[in-house]
């Protein structure tokens, strides 16, 4: 293949006629059609040789020692959060709080690994926004110099430094090309030791194949980020959209395995699917138990490759981009004036300010 590359690159150059915008175009797409395999370099093992090794760590401490929680309680302890090399989707409709979900994930998560958000869909200072909103617990709304109080203001500063110690970085996407994608994406691997990767969302990347067919595009995309999770013994989560059969189904629309747009590739390629789901979105203000639907978020654990599945209530209030766990959730009305520190960062308490 390398000296096939070297000759289409020198009949480029070589070419009288091409301009240097033309070239450079001609070889940007030549590069961007090149499908740079990930190369396993892990060592063949005999059963015996693994089963041994499992049994010898099962004796010193839990072979679930590696595992990458969620810092949601209730989720980490059905699901032992997430595992390196696991390629996991979240889905959801629009307005069911799927970039605010993976931002409160990667803010638990970065307090102990480094942990990189890919975005398409929101601006670098808007997903700042979210977040320094979380950690203060000052409406997004208010950060607007006209309208934050000196009180307000010195909430968002002492979550601002906070913040500062998470390994949390993130990265404003605006090329759809995905072997750009990757590229970059490999690189933040090795350079920042990243440990999870989340990337908002799926269905923004075009890959140079299968352009006639959209399910066949996104399940490369998908194989090919599940190969890299593998290789890089990493966790990668993908945010995906919901197909409009939703919104037709009977009063609960509780979405389902199907309802994945462009659906066969990632369910088959997925470790976990998780959907998101707000009933209060679709005005029904109480399950069937009796629970309020107020402020409410369900995980619906729709696929684990190496588990169960499961249902997990959450709190959630995007008033001020804050989801978590719903036995430590304020239903009530909250004063967005500030103050309130959510559980990690309890020391900056009101009396501080």
């Amino acid at each position: 293949m390398q000296n096939t590359l070297r000759n289409k690159i020198q009949n480029i150059i070589d070419n009288d006629q091409n301009k240097d915008t033309e070239i450079t175009l001609r070889l940007i797409n030549l590069i961007n059609e090149i499908d740079f395999p990930i190369t396993l370099h892990k060592e063949t093992k005999s059963i015996g040789e693994l089963c041994t090794n499992l049994v010898t760590t099962m004796s010193k401490e839990s072979i679930y020692k590696d595992s990458i929680l969620t810092g949601f309680t209730d989720f980490d302890a059905k699901f032992r959060g997430f595992s390196p090399g696991e390629f996991v989707v979240v889905g959801a409709r629009p307005g069911m709080g799927k970039t605010n979900f993976i931002l409160n994930m990667a803010i638990n998560m970065a307090e102990k690994q480094a942990v990189q958000l890919f975005s398409f869909d929101n601006s670098e200072t808007n997903l700042a926004i979210k977040v320094l909103s979380c950690v203060s617990e000052i409406s997004m709304g208010k950060f607007d110099y006209d309208r934050i109080t000196q009180y307000e203001l010195e909430a968002i500063k002492k979550a601002s430094e906070k913040i500062a110690n998470l390994k949390l970085f993130i990265k404003e996407c605006s090329y759809a090309n995905y072997q750009e994608f990757k590229n970059e994406l490999l690189k933040q691997i090795k350079e920042k030791e990243l440990k999870v990767v989340f990337v908002d969302f799926l269905q923004s990347m075009i890959p140079s194949k299968f352009r006639n067919n959209r399910e066949f595009e996104i399940g490369y995309i998908c194989r090919e980020l599940k190969a890299i999770a593998k290789e890089y013994n990493i966790c990668i989560v993908a945010t995906s959209q919901l197909s409009r059969a939703v919104e037709s189904r009977g009063s609960s629309k509780r979405p389902q395995l199907s309802d994945l747009r462009d659906s066969g590739m990632i369910e088959q390629e997925a470790d976990k699917v998780i959907f998101l789901y707000r009933p209060e979105y679709y005005t029904l203000e109480m399950l069937e138990d009796g629970t309020s639907t107020k402020n409410l978020m369900e995980l619906i654990v729709a696929k684990n490759r190496d588990g169960k599945v499961d249902d997990v209530r959450m709190g959630c209030h995007f008033h001020f981009c804050k989801v978590i766990d719903y036995n430590h959730f304020d239903f009530s009305d909250f004063n967005f004036g500030g103050g309130i520190i959510i559980d990690r960062f309890k020391d900056l308490g009101q009396d501080e300010f």
